[in-house]
């Protein structure tokens, strides 16, 4: 597929629509099973040239005859393809999940209301498409906060978003690129940046004993989701999750490993 036009006006810079027109293409190559996608682009674009390279396109060594550069995402990862599970992601997803799961599984419960606002596109809820006071819903590339004593997560583990009360259920996956913890809020925040759901006074409260803050990347939604009691069944969780929790059996890796390549 080849990426005709790609644009966001000035007066609408931050909002991260760019992103939200990403989560389209990236819907559409993957429903289509494309192998490659191609853009090209003046040099003087920098901003979207640097955009689309954080979600894995890459310069090819040749111009168009008007001296644009021309760019290539490959979609169909190779025989060698990166042991990295962040750069796997970036280079051939979203969708994609490194297949041996490398830094872990870790299970995240996360409320209705923020699963909401974070997950705005997830088609079991209401559409909340183009939200202007939460960019972060738009973004493939967003953050979560969390109150749990579980240790900051390893770069490039998996982790997958249990709605509780209502749906009971996986319903996200995303990778993780960073996390911290603190009791400063100030350095939660800036941490953060706009990809949280969280207002800063929220933020204040939670980090009084100290946040975990989670830096991730969207990999996909869950449409029907993963419900508590097959979980269970397959070893993934022993109840409905309290605060985040690591995937530590076997017999719920391999589970996981076999559903999350079916839904790839």
């Amino acid at each position: 597929m080849k990426v005709s036009t790609f644009k966001v006006s000035e007066e609408h810079r931050g909002r991260r629509y760019g992103e939200l027109l990403l989560k389209a293409l990236f819907s559409e190559l993957h429903a289509n099973r494309y192998d490659h996608v191609w853009l090209t682009a003046f040099d003087r674009h920098a901003e979207l040239i640097s955009m689309v390279e954080d979600f894995g396109f890459e310069r090819l060594p040749v111009q168009t005859d008007l001296g644009e550069l021309v760019m290539v995402k490959h979609l169909k990862p190779t025989d060698d393809a990166l042991h990295d599970s962040v750069q796997y992601h970036r280079r051939f997803g979203p969708p994609a999940v490194h297949p041996s799961l490398p830094g872990g599984v870790y299970v995240v419960p996360i409320r209705p209301r923020y699963h909401t606002r974070l997950f705005p596109d997830h088609d079991r809820q209401p559409p909340r498409l183009l939200p202007d006071d939460d960019p972060f819903g738009n973004a493939l590339r967003k953050a979560y906060l969390s109150q749990s004593g579980i240790k900051p997560l390893p770069p490039g583990a998996t982790i997958l978003f249990y709605r509780s009360d209502d749906w009971q259920g996986i319903s996200a996956v995303g990778v993780v690129e960073e996390s911290r913890r603190s009791d400063d809020a100030s350095e939660v925040a800036a941490f953060a940046g706009q990809r949280t759901v969280y207002s800063f006074e929220e933020i204040e409260a939670m980090s009084g004993g100290g946040a975990l803050a989670i830096l991730f990347r969207q990999d996909r939604l869950l449409d029907p989701p993963w419900p508590l009691d097959e979980l269970v069944t397959a070893g993934v969780l022993n109840a409905a999750p309290q605060s985040i929790t690591q995937v530590r059996g076997e017999d719920g890796i391999l589970w996981l490993t076999d559903r999350l390549a079916a839904s790839f």
